[in-house]
């Protein structure tokens, strides 16, 4: 799901990016100019020339630059690809460098989503899913030559299995013993399985995809707490709290105010369902008009004020 997004000019020494944890996966491309992704002690993330990031939730860091202008697009997303998570270091983000061309294509991608962002759509929830596999292959062109097995009944198959009959019963919550039941495996074959493939057990990996779809439930309604819990196996609204902060490290309420990037004041919040958008200023075409309406107002403001004194 994509939580947020911004494509557009920004001059991150003049306008310093506050940094900090993200909640989200953050995929960060830069078009134009420079700037770069740099953690609490000072280290710089990525070389001279790497203009793609893509840096895990609640990894600490914060954007600089020299004192001028680039061009790039944010996107924050609840989830990638567990190919993509996998090549990530776990305290870290994944660097890329894109060629000319391929960043003409993650521009075409960021163009494409940005009006769906705006003003949703029953398509627009496949725009973004469709943009964050095409972005993800342009991350993952090193690792194009690596061979894996056969998908027919091997072990990733027999998880996806498991994994889409948890989805489907996610309300009750159902426990390992009988989703390795539904799948016609023992308990312990499907520990094992999942040891193998992604090296934890079912239990955790379970947990991780309710409260993901609870987080995701979160960002996009305005649904309960209460509501909510019932929707994916909570006893009650506590123990929602209860797993909530334990898993993300903050309370419900907290991210869900949160769940975009703070930025200062450059121009205008557009929100939509998913989230808030930021618009820059440098795009004239979208910020006359609000500006002007702006001025308007304060010009009618001024009017009034003026006719009350000489009443």
């Amino acid at each position: 799901m994509l939580r947020y997004f911004v494509h557009g000019e920004r001059n991150f020494h003049t306008h310093p990016d506050p940094g900090g944890r993200r909640f989200n996966w953050e995929i960060f491309v830069l078009f134009d100019g420079h700037c770069w992704p740099v953690e609490p002690g000072g280290a710089r993330i990525g070389g001279s020339k790497t203009n793609f990031w893509i840096c895990r939730p609640n990894f600490d860091y914060y954007w600089h630059g020299p004192n001028q202008v680039c061009r790039r697009a944010t996107l924050h997303f609840s989830d990638i690809p567990e190919v993509v998570e996998k090549a990530i270091p776990e305290d870290g983000a994944l660097c890329a460098t894109l060629t000319a061309e391929e960043l003409a294509a993650a521009a075409r991608i960021a163009n494409e989503i940005a009006p769906h962002f705006l003003a949703p759509t029953k398509i627009s929830p496949l725009v973004f899913e469709r943009g964050l596999i095409d972005l993800c292959m342009l991350a993952m062109k090193p690792f194009a030559s690596e061979r894996m097995e056969s998908l027919d009944n091997s072990p990733y198959n027999r998880i996806e299995r498991a994994t889409a009959f948890y989805l489907q019963n996610i309300r009750r919550n159902p426990k390992v013993d009988e989703v390795a039941r539904a799948v016609n495996l023992s308990t312990s074959h499907l520990r094992r399985l999942f040891y193998l493939v992604r090296e934890e057990t079912p239990h955790r990996y379970f947990h991780s995809l309710r409260m993901k779809r609870a987080a995701d439930h979160l960002a996009s309604t305005e649904d309960t707490l209460a509501q909510v819990a019932g929707l994916y196996g909570f006893s009650d609204a506590t123990d929602l709290c209860r797993a909530f902060r334990s898993f993300y490290n903050v309370s419900p309420h907290v991210w869900r105010k949160n769940i975009a990037v703070h930025h200062q004041s450059l121009g205008d919040w557009r929100m939509s369902r998913y989230a808030a958008v930021w618009r820059d200023r440098g795009d004239g075409r979208d910020e006359e008009k609000p500006a002007r309406r702006r001025r308007a107002g304060r010009d009618r403001a001024g009017a009034k004020t003026r006719r009350g004194r000489q009443g």
